[in-house]
């Protein structure tokens, strides 16, 4: 009797057609299971199957089936499997497939990570008193990519905002300089400056000034009103007072009498003097003014007779025989207390000098007569003396 042949079951070992069917293998559908391997698509080629894949129980792999793992989250990307490097990327891609990505993940390559600085005040610029933070993204802290914002605390200083003058001196562009130290400030935002030399808080009316934030040594004041910036008696808060040089105190270009706001103080009374004999009408009130004006140009009211030059107080005699108060004491034809006028009694004719060929000249004919019974000048104004042929 001829024995019977045992049948060698096929396992997948080396290609081998262990049960001589002329197949070996995954060619052999009766292959034991038991001696496969599941096998994992890998279709980006990086050795890491298809994390989405079931797998494929095989003796050997195959174009489709290449790994025996399936830890590869993303298998259309060969940079990104469990091998990979997590790195910040703007979609936040986990490339590690560790299910982190970006600022998640502590494995995040800090090479590409960026130091980002707060922003308190929401400028756009961080603080420049920040250390900042190494970060894939920004968050509600760490907002943005540069640290030069010298006052975060005000979303107007930075160094995208314009200098402008202010009184605190502020660095608003942050550029280290302030107001006039920057030339860059906003002339916008500055004064003209006048110089005041006699410091009386009035501008150089001659002065063109300087554009400035603030006031220096030379350039102090924001008016150019003073019309002699070497007085400071003289500006446009001064009082107008009267004065022999005509002064314009008050800078309204007026002076003294031609100025109604002139100190009354400071004015003159003068009365009418129409004689013009140097004293004013007794009977005027007089006028204030500050210098002589038409009329009125007597500072005393003395004269009792305005209408004729030759009645004033002021007079050395009063003219004898015309029955007019000349000198203005009350008293008429007296002379004078050392030339009293002559009252009466013997005339002595002294001296007679006539030259016939000055007919006509006083100067050329005179006599001279005395009273013998007084040791005074015989005055003898106004005295017609009649003689007989």
């Amino acid at each position: 009797m001829t024995p019977k042949r045992q049948q060698v079951p096929e396992v997948g070992h080396a290609n081998l057609d262990e049960d001589c069917d002329s197949l070996a293998d995954d060619n052999d559908s009766s292959t034991s299971a038991s001696g496969k391997t599941t096998y994992y698509k890998d279709a980006d080629n990086d050795t890491f199957g298809d994390k989405n894949d079931t797998g494929s129980l095989l003796c050997d792999t195959t174009s489709t089936y290449k790994v025996t793992n399936n830890t590869d989250c993303d298998d259309t990307k060969s940079a990104i499997n469990p091998g990979a490097t997590e790195i910040c990327d703007a979609s936040n891609t986990d490339e590690d497939c560790d299910s982190l990505a970006d600022d998640n993940d502590s494995s995040a390559s800090s090479a590409t990570k960026t130091r980002y600085y707060k922003d308190a005040d929401s400028d756009t610029y961080g603080d420049l008193s920040d250390a900042g933070s190494l970060r894939c993204d920004t968050n509600s802290t760490y907002k943005v990519a540069t640290n030069n914002d010298c006052n975060d605390a005000v979303a107007a200083i930075n160094p995208g905002a314009t200098e402008i003058c202010d009184a605190s001196n502020t660095d608003e562009d942050c550029d280290s300089l302030a107001d006039d130290n920057d030339s860059s400030a906003s002339a916008a935002t500055k004064t003209t400056y006048y110089k005041d030399a006699d410091g009386d808080n009035f501008g150089d009316k001659s002065d063109s000034g300087s554009l400035r934030c603030d006031t220096n040594g030379t350039y102090k004041i924001a008016t150019n009103t003073d019309c002699d910036d070497s007085k400071s008696s003289v500006n446009p808060s001064a009082t107008e007072v009267c004065d022999s040089l005509n002064v314009d105190e008050d800078c309204d270009t007026l002076i003294d009498d031609a100025d109604s706001s002139v100190s009354s103080a400071s004015k003159t009374r003068y009365y009418k003097d129409v004689d013009t004999d140097g004293e004013g009408d007794e009977n005027d009130s007089g006028a204030l003014y500050c210098d002589p004006t038409g009329t009125y140009t007597a500072t005393t009211k003395t004269d009792c007779n305005d209408g004729s030059s030759a009645v004033y107080a002021g007079r050395s005699n009063d003219i004898c025989w015309n029955g007019i108060d000349n000198d203005c004491d009350s008293a008429i034809d007296e002379g004078s207390s050392s030339t009293p006028c002559y009252s009466g009694g013997e005339l002595v004719i002294s001296e007679i000098l006539y030259y016939a060929s000055a007919g006509g000249d006083p100067g050329g004919e005179w006599f001279e007569v005395y009273n013998p019974s007084t040791t005074n000048i015989v005055y003898m104004e106004s005295m017609q003396i009649v003689g007989s042929a």
